[in-house]
Formats: C-alpha cells, structure tokens, sequence
C-alpha cells in the first residue's frame, strides 16, 4: 500500500486563480494553478528562493517567496519517475545545489539552483530508487542519506554513489521495508531518526551503520519524521499514526520524547485525531512549535506541545503533506490539491502561494461546444478528482458539493448544447460501488447518477448525444452502459465489452464509435444498435490504436492514433483505414483533434510509451495543415517536460484556439496569422541596477503598442520605432542577467535570454573589467560570486576556471551528459565536479599531478594561459616556439612559455605592466572574464 494514495477528505469548492489567457502562436500555461506537493525546501540564504517538490510537475522554482512558480525540470523524463518528486533537499553550504527524491528514478540532483538535472542513483536497486526522504550532513555536503522503500542508503560523494546501510533494521518481504524520512540530530551528527509506514521508529547512534528500535509506548505503527527541540535535542515531537481504510484516511495524534526516541507519549490530550504529517519547532522562539495534518490543517502550540489551537484560517485545503519554516518566520504548507499556502504571521492566518504551479496531472479533458469558456479536466487532484472553470482558464475550481473524497477523476464529458451540464466518473481503492456523477450547474454540485450499473464497474469515458441531450452513454471497466434519460438510468449493453476513451458521438443517425480499452490489441468498435453491441473496425489498422477524433464537419471522416506508426484515416465512417501518409516521428500518438473551421487542419498530441521492448518517448504536440500528410512540431512555449505529455486535446468551436491537457496541468494555444515579436539584441546590454538608462532593442516583428519587460518589471517609455526597433527606459533590477520579453499588442511575445546585464556593484563602469564582466553574465558564464558582487579581484581557482571555460564553449544552457574518468580530488557529484571531469574529457587538462586536480588552488596566470588557449583552439593545439623575448619574466624554458606569448600575440593580454607578465601570480576572477570574453565569446 503506498501512501501517495491515502488521505482524508479535502474541502470542496477549492478555487483557484490564475490570470493568465491563451497565448498567441505560442503554448501558454492556463493552470490549474495546484498539485498535491510533498516536500518544502527553503534557501537559508534568501528566503525568497522556494522549491517544491510535486507528484506531477517534478521540482518547481519560486524566486519570490511562493509567490510564483516556474518549473523546475529540465534532464527529467516520464521514464525516470512520472515526474514524481517526493522528496526535496539543499545542500547546507551550497544552496543552489538541490537533490530531489524520485519515486522509482533515485535522487535527481541540481548544481544551478534547480535549472537543470542529473540523475545520482549509483548503487540503489529497484526499491531503493522510491526515495521519501533525504537528509544531507550540515557540516559535510558529500554525507547524505536516502530513507526508500528499501531501507536507508547513504551516500559519501555527494550522492554519486550510494551504499544501502540497513543493519538491525527488520527484513520484511526480503527486504521490503518501507521508510518514510529521515533527520540528523544538528546537535550530533552521528545521531539519526528514521520513521517508517509499519515499524515505527528507528534510531542510530553511529552514522547509520547500525539501527535499532525507538518508538517504545507510540501509539500506532506509523512514524512521521521526529522534529527535535533546537532548546533540547533530547526532546521529539512527531506525528504517529494508523490508515484505517484502504479508502485514504487515518487517525493518529502528536507523540513526544523526552529522553531522545528512547520512550514515548501523547504529547497533548486536546489534539484532535488526525494524521499528522509534519512537526516543526521555531528556533526563534522557545516553545513554539507547529503540527501539520491531513484533514484537520495546521495547529500550532506555544508550549512545546502540551496545548494546541487551530492555525488554519484561509486553508484552501486542509490535508497538509508538508510545513516548512523559513528564515525570518515564513511558514509554507505543502497540500494535497491547492499546491502551496504562506504565512506571514506564524499561521494565524495563510494565503495562497500558487501561481504558476503546474502539477495537478490531469487525465482527460472536456470542453463546452454551446460556451467554449468551459472546461473540465479529470484526474488525480484535487482529491476529488476534478476541476472546472467557466471563464477559459482564469480560475479554477476543485472538487465540488456531493462528490467523494480520496477519490481519482476518470471519464469526463460536457452535455454539447448546455455546458452547464456534465457527466464525471470516480475511482476509489477499495470502493465497490460505481460513482457516477452529474452535474447541470457547471460543477459547482453534483448528483451521484449509476441507477442500474454493476456495482464497482469504474466509468473510463463518456459520450453525449448532440442530436439529443438525454442520449448518454458510457464505457465502463467491464460492460458499456446508456441512458435515454439524461443519465438518471443507465441500461448495461447484452455485449460484455471493455471501451475507454473517447466515445464518438455524431449525431445525425450515425453509429457510435469508441476504443477498445486492451492495450495490446486496442481497436476502434462499431454499435450500429445504440451501443448493445460491437463489432471490431480494425480493417487495415496496426494492432495497437491509442486514440480516435471525429471530423466536426464531416461524420464519416475520422482518424486514429497509433503506436509508432503514425495517424491513420477512414472516410467510411470507420469501415475501412489507411495511413494519412505522413511521415512522423517514433511516438505514441495519444490524442487527436480535427478543426472545426478547417478539417485539412489536425493536431497529434503524444504521450511516452513503453511498448514491449520499444520505448517512445513524448514529442507533446504535433501539427498538420494537410489531413496527415506532412507534421510539423507545435511546440512553441513549451518549456517544461511534463508539459510534453498530453493526455487530451480539444479545439474551440471556431477553431481559433486549441486546449490541451498535460500532466502539469492545461495549456491554450490561439492561432494567429501574424508572425511574434522576436528581439535580437539590446544596446547597451548593460547598466546600472538603479535603471533609468535607455536602451535600443532590434529584432523583426515589433508591432506598435508592444510592451517590454526587464526581468520581471515593466520598462517605461517604450516606443516602437518601426518593426525592427524599440526603444525603452530600463527599470530598476539586481545584479547580473535579466530576460527582456517583448509582448506585442496582439499578446504574442518573445524572450530574449540574459539580454540586459544590471552593474555588479564592485565592477562599475569605467573600471578595467567592467566590459568582460557584463559579457561574461549575458552569456550565463557566471552569476557572481555573492549577491550584487562578482569579485574581480579574487583568484579564480582550478574549479572555477572549469565552470567558466565550459559554459563557456558549449553554452551555459547546453546539458552535457556525465564525462568519464576522474580525479581522487574531485568529487564527480560536486557542483564543480561535472565541469572539472568534463574540461579532462576534452583534453584541455590533465590536472595537476597523478591523477589529481587541485580544485581549490588558485590558477596562475601562466596556467590561464594554457587553459584558455586550450579551450579556444582545441585540446590538441600547439602554439609556436617561444622567443624568451617578448616578456622579461618569461625564458625560453619557462611554463607555457609558448603559451604565454601567444596569448599575447591574439591580442588577449598585454601581460602585467612594463615588460612582465607575472606568470606565477594567480589568476583574478577579472582577469579570467577579460581573456575568456577575448579568446571564447568574442566582441
């Protein structure tokens, strides 16, 4: 039993919104803004930097405090997890290095605070990588430890490889033992909790080499993470707890220690029974602590935990996964469905802090035909299952009145001439009743209607006459049903048939069409009698078709989606097949929608696929202007990998805009016959953080009325000179790169990545550096090296002479797989460490001695010398012989003699002062930027 299933109930009419509208020629996020989030990791050195680790969207990025979301996700694939992150961890000494557990995928780390990702899961095995929990040594970055669903490993290289450290602990089902977290005692670091689903608490005294039992007097078998008193390490608080049902749910209380996990008790009488999921003290204030649970929110306690009141005022949802303090008293709440929730006031009250979280994983997607602003998508959250919006996206609301909680949403259709009227099918674990539901005021209620279905016979997928309302019909798991009532009697089919989504219903007399629901021979079927029975259509189709789409203005055309064979068509109303002919890429073709206003016009959505030994992986969304002809790539907008996963697409009634579901959430797409803005560059590039300079954009597509933004903050004075020209005033910014985006007047836009650089504070104009520097930020090469500082006049070590030259050749936003080879002195898993082992890949240095690297030591300049010429011409360069003439510190024989003085023949140094180069001073920060900016990035 895993517990991402199990819950308790969530509060109905959640809503959630989310000003955003369908971007133009471009993919534009339309919410819902929400996930289930099941872990909270804060940046002790800015608050303002949140991470969030979701079961839909993987890891996402707030960079203003929860305010905002961005994804987080770039190197994950649905093959390495789903996109299932559980766990959430920051490197103490170097927060912009961040690990993720994995459900199935290991530990997935990030040295660029989250942009990227590699996965680290050497030496766990199939149940190792289910990782619920990480912990990281605060005096020892390298030390790490990993609670599976195997027991713990532990890591000593940064999470490189991984060593299972089990022993005492209980063999259950060979070694199927279920972790849920663990922590390090601050106070001493041999000292370790471990909490589990079924054996309690284990604790270890010796690094986690050995483990033994912890959890003497808890009441029930499940433990929480323990939150240890920072005022008295021997003082614990957790949540210990009991499932009940296979339903979801729970009951359980807060336990406390007092002898450090050697004895435990009911921390409260007043606590009201719930399954408690986190417990956090405030170091800040002495006795202070708050309980986070699953059904009752959170309460918060100013005496340790010996009283508690409700902190929950403005919870959305009420089933907490996670609590989090941050530095300066801001608590965020992780949630079952609405995402994220903030306190400023230590939980007196909380607002939402949601925007841009994309990870509520819908299923499938159902739009209105009579209004095209309604939408509804069925899936895993909110617990109920189910969210809508009646004005296209710009709020959602979850769940609704009358539905059942700790339940997945699966089919779903809108009644096609009143919007307001919907049908939703409901899964339970464990449920033996059918739930089906109606609703006929846009969601907001719903009326259990499966009068006359199998007991237990989930509903996959929908259909609704357009020709007559009160004609509905459904597929269930074992038997199809109807209804000539509006879906008040359901009369099973004489033929046992199992038929997923879509169901195709014209109207106009035509036989219904749907999908066979067996994925290894899935085929379209044919009722010719209203649905009581079916006859397979399979004539001239693969074996394996994934998904079906009708011609709205033509019944007897429609097409079908396969597995690694493209799109085939009928024109026979499904008698007969035969591919489209166009070519398109290996995938799994998992929806498709035909134009309602231009039929030779076709969309292919794609989902990843492993199907026997063949893999196919998502290529999101494909588009054809010739009825299948040719496909090109409808992708623009789409940053996101999950984003790449679409389960359901579906056209306005005018055809102007596209819909679709992804697993993070709804996408809208408006087709315009207008070309976007695309900026090319700005002039200057750089200025100072107070803004107020102007600067010239040039590019093509500028339409009058175009905006500009810096960053995030609108420029002023903005005119459009003509359409290759802007000029604007630069708002005030921090230091380093910002994106400027141009939105022309019709809503299209564009970003130009890092194209205006802010003044680091200790590199002002008119200094030496100052043009390297603002070069060397706008290609990404460095971000400084504290927050407004780069300095200049620091010696560049080996490491971060690495960093810097590979960014520097490949780009900073290319990904590179992990190099072979090695140094005993670097770890491979450090933030360096990929760059260092990398620039030894390519030849362009072979350490400093056998099989060391020396990456703490500042280069010298003569090294610089061989490094940067290296990097610019190739490992295998040889630059001319030497005179011993042209600096008088530097003999025929010297180091990198030769080396020297072609750095100074292609003009990137003039040496020192006078006649000397200085070839053993080290290498500055500033002096590095001047020659890489000369030698790698050019004017």
């Amino acid at each position: 039993m895993r517990h991402r299933w199990l819950g308790l109930a969530l509060l109905t009419g959640l809503s959630l919104p989310l000003s955003v509208s369908a971007g133009v020629n471009r993919w534009t996020s339309g919410g819902p803004s929400a996930g289930w989030v099941h872990g909270l990791a804060v940046d002790p050195s800015n608050p303002d930097v949140v991470y969030a680790a979701t079961n839909a969207g993987g890891v996402l990025r707030s960079s203003d405090g929860g305010a905002h979301w961005s994804p987080s996700s770039e190197g994950w694939t649905f093959f390495e997890g789903f996109y299932w992150a559980l766990a959430i961890a920051l490197d103490p000494a170097r927060p912009s290095t961040v690990y993720a557990g994995v459900d199935g995928a290991g530990v997935f780390q990030s040295t660029d605070g989250g942009r990227t990702w590699r996965t680290r899961r050497d030496g766990l095995d199939t149940y190792g990588t289910v990782i619920n929990g990480l912990v990281i040594d605060p005096s020892d970055s390298s030390r790490m430890f990993a609670a599976t669903l195997k027991g713990v490993y532990r890591s000593l290289d940064a999470g490189c490889t991984w060593v299972e450290t089990n022993t005492g602990l209980p063999v259950v089902n060979d070694l199927y033992f279920y972790t849920n977290g663990i922590v390090i005692d601050p106070t001493n670091l041999q000292v370790l909790y471990l909490s589990t689903d079924a054996n309690s608490l284990w604790k270890s005294v010796d690094g986690g080499d050995t483990w033994f039992p912890s959890g003497q007097g808890l009441s029930y078998p499940i433990a929480r993470v323990p939150a240890i008193d920072p005022t008295n390490p021997s003082h614990l608080l957790m949540g210990n707890n009991l499932f009940y049902t296979d339903v979801g749910g729970g009951l359980g209380t807060i336990a406390e220690s007092d002898d450090g996990g050697a004895s435990w008790h009911p921390a409260s009488a007043n606590l009201p029974v719930a399954f408690y999921s986190t417990v956090v003290f405030d170091p800040g204030s002495p006795g202070t602590v708050w309980a986070a649970s699953e059904g009752q929110g959170v309460l918060r306690s100013d005496d340790s935990g010996g009283t508690w009141v409700p902190a929950q005022q403005g919870l959305t949802d009420l089933r907490i996964e996670t609590l989090v303090l941050a530095p300066g008293g801001r608590l965020f709440a992780g949630t079952h469905s609405a995402g994220v929730a903030r306190s400023e006031n230590g939980g007196s009250s909380w607002d939402p802090a949601s925007e841009g979280l994309a990870a509520s994983r819908p299923g499938q997607l159902a739009a209105g035909v009579s209004n095209a602003s309604v939408l509804f998508v069925s899936g895993l959250t909110p617990t109920e299952g189910v969210f809508h919006t009646s004005d296209g996206g710009q709020t959602w609301i979850g769940g609704g009145t009358g539905l059942q909680p700790g339940a997945e949403g699966r089919g779903i259709a809108v009644d096609p001439n009143d919007a307001s009227v919907a049908y939703f099918g409901q899964f339970v674990f464990g449920n033996e009743t059918t739930l089906v539901y109606k609703t006929v005021d846009g969601g907001a209620t719903w009326t259990l209607s499966s009068t006359g279905m199998i007991p237990g016979d989930g509903v996959l997928s929908f259909g609704v006459d357009p020709g007559n309302s009160q004609n509905v019909f459904a597929g269930g798991y074992t038997k199809f049903y109807r209804s000539s009532d509006g879906g008040m009697n359901w009369t099973p089919a004489t033929q046992t048939v199992q038929l997923a989504n879509p169901i195709l219903v014209r109207g106009g007399g035509l036989p219904l069409v749907a999908l066979g629901a067996d994925f290894d021979t899935s085929a379209p079927y044919i009722s010719e009698d209203g649905g009581d029975t079916w006859t397979p259509s399979a004539a001239g189709l693969p074996p394996t078709i994934y998904t079906l789409a009708a011609d709205p203005s033509n019944g007897l055309r429609l097409f079908a989606g396969t597995v690694g064979l493209g799109v085939f068509v009928s024109t026979d109303g499904a008698a007969s097949w035969s591919p489209t002919g166009g070519a398109l890429p290996t995938v799994t073709i998992g929806s498709l929608a035909v134009d309602p206003g231009d039929s030779t016009h076709l969309v292919a959505g794609t989902r990843s696929v492993a199907y026997g030994s063949d893999i196919y992986p998502a290529e999101g969304v494909l588009e054809s202007h010739d009825s299948g002809v040719t496909w090109a790539p409808l992708n623009r907008g789409l940053d996101n990998p999950p984003a790449f996963e679409v389960a359901g697409l579906v056209f306005t009634p005018d055809g102007g805009t596209l819909r679709m579901a992804a697993i993070d959430g709804v996408h809208s797409y408006t087709f315009s016959a207008t070309p976007w803005p695309a900026p090319a560059d700005a002039a200057p590039f750089d200025g100072p953080t107070a803004g107020g300079n102007s600067i010239t954009l040039h590019g093509v597509g500028f339409l009058a009325g175009a905006a500009v933004l810096v960053g995030p903050v609108p420029a002023s004075n903005v005119i459009v000179v003509d359409g290759s020209t802007i000029t604007a005033t630069v708002p005030p910014g921090s230091s380093g790169a910002a994106d400027i985006r141009v939105t022309n007047s019709d809503g299209q836009y564009e970003i130009l990545r890092r194209g205006f650089v802010y003044d680091f504070d200790d590199v002002p104009p008119g200094s030496f550096f100052y043009d390297s520097v603002a070069a060397l930020a706008r290609a990404g090469v460095t971000v400084g090296c504290a927050k407004g500082l780069f300095c200049p006049d620091d010696p560049l070590t080996r490491s971060q002479m690495a960093v810097f030259l590979e960014k520097a050749i490949h780009g900073a936003d290319t990904v590179l797989p992990d190099p072979p080879g090695g140094f005993e002195d670097v770890l491979r898993c450090s933030p360096e460490g990929h760059d260092i082992l990398q620039l030894a890949f390519e030849g362009i240095t072979v350490g400093c001695g056998d099989d060391i690297y020396c990456p703490d030591e500042p280069n010298t300049r003569a090294q610089g010398a061989v490094f940067i010429l290296k990097a610019e011409h190739g490992a295998s360069y040889v630059p001319p012989p030497a005179t011993g003439q042209l600096f008088s510190d530097v003999p025929l024989d010297g180091f990198a003699a030769a080396y020297i003085e072609q750095l100074a023949a292609e003009g990137i140094t003039v040496g020192c002062g006078g006649t000397l180069f200085c070839p053993e001073n080290p290498l500055t920060r500033g002096q590095a930027a001047a020659y890489i900016t000369q030698a790698l990035l050019g004017p």
